[in-house]
């Protein structure tokens, strides 16, 4: 057949179909792409995707595309909001404004799994963790050579005889990070109080597995955790100022037993 003999209908029709046809291979393409692009720019095209949202809103029987812009300030206030409630402060002593404050550190599961930095711990010590103004009594499980311990709070329970359950920080993956990144580290030295260092990631070192940082707000309380804007946690950060990546928390999590 002859394009020519085509009528109007059946020219729309055909080029209707060749964008369809067209659209799904660019589709198939696309995705094949990105499964063999490396980490990196996956991770950026994620992140594109993730700050544009394009909503369809109906306009006199039209649709049309309002594309809304996600601040970096709003996903920096949803990533504290989303990790407030596991940051715990590090004391000697049970009463609040007694003993001495030791740093600060995060839960990183709901039975009490706290991570915080090694320098502030030794084995034989008995630790207590404030958490929203109440102290929970723990012991030190491990102490791991690149720089941060894992603590243990001593299972509480409630009048009801329920054991206490905590809010506690996701674990992410830090072999995603990216020289640039913007991190953020919330600490609370009290149990209570918040306060927040904002920067970026200025370099990221292999062996040891360290990520180096440049503060914009503020400066990092060791013990901290290190957040990305999707509010996971991808480090801790310890003496010195620089973080130890998730992946060898998550490590040490899997080796260490934390039962009582």
């Amino acid at each position: 057949m002859n394009i020519e003999d085509l009528s109007k209908s059946q020219i729309i029709l055909l080029t209707l179909l060749v964008s369809f046809v067209t659209s799904i291979a660019t589709g198939i393409i696309t995705v094949t792409l990105l499964e063999q692009a490396p980490p990196t720019v996956t991770q950026s095209v994620n992140r594109i995707v993730q700050n544009t949202i394009e909503k369809i809103v109906p306009a006199q029987g039209e649709k049309t595309i309002e594309t809304v812009i996600i601040k970096e300030e709003d996903l920096v206030a949803g990533a504290i909001n989303q990790n407030i409630k596991s940051l715990v402060a590090i004391r000697t002593s049970t009463e609040a404004g007694a003993g001495q404050v030791i740093g600060t550190g995060f839960l990183v599961s709901k039975d009490g799994v706290v991570i915080t930095d090694a320098a502030f711990v030794a084995d034989q010590t008995q630790y207590y963790v404030a958490s929203s103004g109440v102290s929970y009594e723990a012991r030190v499980v491990a102490q791991d050579p690149r720089g941060f311990a894992i603590l243990k709070v001593t299972p509480t329970k409630n009048d009801q005889g329920d054991f206490k359950s905590f809010g506690f920080s996701v674990l992410g993956n830090s072999s995603m990070l990216t020289i640039g990144q913007t991190v953020i580290a919330p600490s609370s030295l009290d149990g209570e109080s918040l306060a927040v260092a904002k920067g970026t990631i200025s370099r990221l070192v292999a062996d040891p597995a360290t990520i180096e940082l440049a503060w914009s707000l503020g400066r990092a309380s060791t013990g901290s955790p290190l957040l990305d804007t999707d509010g996971v946690v991808v480090g801790v950060i310890v003496a010195g100022g620089s973080a130890i990546p998730s992946a060898a928390i998550t490590a040490a999590l899997d080796t260490t037993s934390t039962a009582e």
